[in-house]
């Protein structure tokens, strides 16, 4: 199996096979503080060769810092994608998938999300982008 293409979003919604992305394909993103949860969504597009369908399946999102010293895993879940009546012997079966995210950033930098298929490097994709968190702002007064 091997990730054909992941897109970050505002909101993503896989139904019918079919991604449903709402203010997708950013790049950059500015959070109001540190930690502060910044709700995200990627759609992930997946090509299951002929001979792996009806079979169980595994997709893992993680995210990494830039220079790598930051890895936290954000989601994991499984998959079984059938063969539909009809399809042509030998033909890849596409399937779409949405995850939903809430992430808080502690620092500003460029973070990488990676959709890995099976837990393996091979087949995975990557999209990266730049995150700016704002410091946080003195209280109006104070001395």
């Amino acid at each position: 199996m091997q990730v054909e293409w992941i897109v970050l979003a505002d909101a993503a919604q896989a139904v019918g096979n079919k991604a449903y992305i709402l203010g997708g394909g950013w790049d950059q993103l500015q959070v109001p503080g540190p930690g502060h949860p910044h709700h995200c969504a990627i759609a992930v597009s997946l090509l299951v060769p002929w001979n792996e369908t009806n079979e169980p399946h595994t997709v893992a999102v993680e995210m990494m810092s830039a220079d790598g010293t930051d890895r936290v895993r954000l989601s994991e879940g499984r998959l079984e994608v059938g063969r539909p009546v009809g399809v042509a012997r030998g033909q890849d079966q596409r399937a779409i998938i949405a995850i939903d995210l809430a992430v808080g950033f502690q620092r500003s930098g460029r973070f990488e999300l990676r959709a890995l298929p099976d837990g393996e490097d091979e087949g995975a994709r990557s999209v990266a982008f730049t995150v700016n968190v704002q410091a946080p702002q003195a209280a109006a007064g104070a001395a």
